[in-house]
């Protein structure tokens, strides 16, 4: 390349990083959104007047990533490239404020399905929210693009069996069954301690919730693996695809 060439050639304006309160309180949103599958979950499972200390605990967790989410909105609101995604989640936690306010302590089975699905969204959506504001200039590959959409793909069909179909013939668990190994397959492909550990313990966590052993147990294991699945696709699909 001649002198002129090199001249002619001039790096891109570098890509401001959001603040790093944002970051961090992205994170604790993420974790407590887990923590809001799992107490879901559990209250599912179990039922009945011993989950009342539960309930009380998945009402105070969810509270609390309602606020974050506000807040975050807010600190994002001079971020362009995250007030998109901080506006979605916004949305997203209102909807599922509205649902779960409007359909109670016994929704019904459309209300607890968007529930759970809306649930896993917004996870993947503030993991995804993360990676942004934690590598601004984070992009994403095909396969990763693929491996969070099947993840959560995989996770709305589970929420679809459970609130429409809990006792489902063995061939459409199957199916679900076989979903979930891809899912898996794809975020084990992407590689990282993290998105190994999600790989492995979504279908330990499913194979144990068709096993007659502790069952209710095990559908809180395997809700949270599922969560956990999501998150870890959607927070790798721009950490190992940065340019």
């Amino acid at each position: 390349m001649d002198q002129a060439q090199k001249r002619s050639v001039r790096p891109g304006p570098p890509v401001s990083r959001p603040p790093a309160r944002i970051a961090a309180l992205v994170a604790v949103s993420v974790l407590l959104m887990l923590a809001v599958l799992a107490t879901s979950a559990w209250i599912r499972a179990y039922g009945g007047e011993e989950v009342a200390v539960v309930r009380a605990l998945h009402r105070i967790v969810a509270s609390a990533v309602a606020l974050l989410v506000t807040v975050l909105a807010v600190f994002a609101w001079r971020q362009s490239q995250l007030v998109g995604a901080c506006t979605a989640a916004f949305a997203i936690m209102l909807a599922l404020s509205a649902v779960g306010w409007i359909a109670g302590t016994a929704p019904p089975p459309l209300a607890a399905f968007f529930n759970q699905a809306g649930g896993l969204a917004l996870t993947a959506l503030l993991a995804r929210i993360w990676v942004r504001s934690a590598h601004a200039d984070a992009v994403r590959s095909p396969l990763l693009v693929a491996a969070s959409a099947l993840a959560l793909a995989q996770g709305a069909f589970g929420a679809a069996l459970a609130a429409f179909l809990p006792e489902a013939p063995p061939l459409v668990l199957i199916v679900h069954a076989a979903c979930g190994l891809a899912a898996a397959a794809l975020v084990a492909a992407l590689g990282g301690a993290l998105a190994l550990f999600a790989a492995l313990a979504a279908p330990i966590a499913g194979l144990a919730a068709a096993l007659p052993i502790a069952p209710a147990l095990a559908q809180v294991a395997h809700a949270l693996s599922a969560g956990v699945l999501v998150a870890a696709s959607a927070a790798h699909a721009g950490a190992r695809g940065r340019a």
